[in-house]
């Protein structure tokens, strides 16, 4: 899993191949955090940080279905 930065205030989340294959697009945000892969690599967590809201922290597979948020 990556960050990029394509526009001022806003990064995405995505996931891949370890060679870069298949690409996946997880999440978009203003600022998103990487996280950890579940130990079956079917998962993973990431976080969206907001100025003076907080954040909040989700759980989603690999592959960008079933986006679940853990406050």
């Amino acid at each position: 899993m990556y960050i990029t930065l394509p526009a001022p205030q806003r990064t995405e989340l995505w996931a891949s191949d370890i060679d870069g294959g298949n690409k996946v697009r997880i999440a978009t945000g203003e600022n998103l955090g990487t996280g950890t892969w579940a130990p079956d690599n079917s998962h993973l967590s990431f976080q969206e940080l907001r100025a003076g809201v907080g954040g909040k922290a989700y759980i989603v597979g690999a592959d960008g279905s079933g986006t679940a948020a853990d406050v």
